[in-house]
């Protein structure tokens, strides 16, 4: 299982992944946290805080328990005017995003048998629990942070296996280890961010 140094740094990685997209700069910059990160730990008593120190927050791994066994997730605040209406100050037909927080399940709940997720660096080893590629979580999750959706679907077929109807980063399911942005994921992020900061 992969240190928790090693998990931080996996994160950083995977915004640099996305930071590093030619056709757009978002201007990602790291910032040095005083306090524990995340509204949504502090709001189910996982520890966190109440405070917001950047747009995107890494809550980092808790026993979150989401359901059917999803492995990270991606909250998203957003500004609302006095009548609790979304906001769309710029006018560019989205709702203002306030800030976004990731975090990452530590147990699989949803399991049977009860679980844990087993976070490594794709080594082609079979260990003890479920194991999680890392790097390809980070960059799905930084990918939301940074207003990506999802491409395709994926599905159970009727021999059990899972299916996904794309090969993006970005798609829908995890099938196992994909670290490389795809076209569509390329193209997304462009679409988002192409120019940033110019609207």
């Amino acid at each position: 299982m992969i240190s928790a140094t090693n998990r931080w740094k996996r994160l950083l990685d995977g915004m640099a992944t996305w930071d590093g997209v030619g056709c757009s700069d978002p201007g990602l910059h790291q910032v040095a946290a005083p306090v524990d990160l995340g509204v949504v730990a502090f709001q189910n008593n996982l520890g966190g805080s109440p405070f917001v120190v950047a747009d995107i927050m890494f809550g980092g791994w808790q026993e979150v328990e989401y359901a059917g066994g999803t492995i990270a997730a991606t909250h998203t605040f957003i500004w609302v005017d006095d009548e609790g209406n979304p906001t769309d100050i710029d006018g560019n037909g989205a709702i203002d995003v306030a800030w976004r927080e990731i975090y990452f399940d530590a147990i699989c709940q949803a399991c049977v048998p009860v679980t844990f997720w087993n976070w490594e660096i794709d080594d082609g080893l079979d260990e003890p629990g479920r194991e999680i590629d890392i790097e390809s979580i980070v960059l799905h999750e930084s990918g939301h942070g940074l207003s990506m959706a999802h491409f395709g679907i994926g599905f159970v077929r009727f021999d059990g296996v899972l299916y996904e109807t794309s090969n993006a980063v970005m798609a829908a399911a995890y099938a196992g280890p994909r670290t490389d942005l795809a076209g569509a994921d390329n193209g997304g992020h462009c679409s988002n961010w192409g120019s940033w900061p110019g609207i």
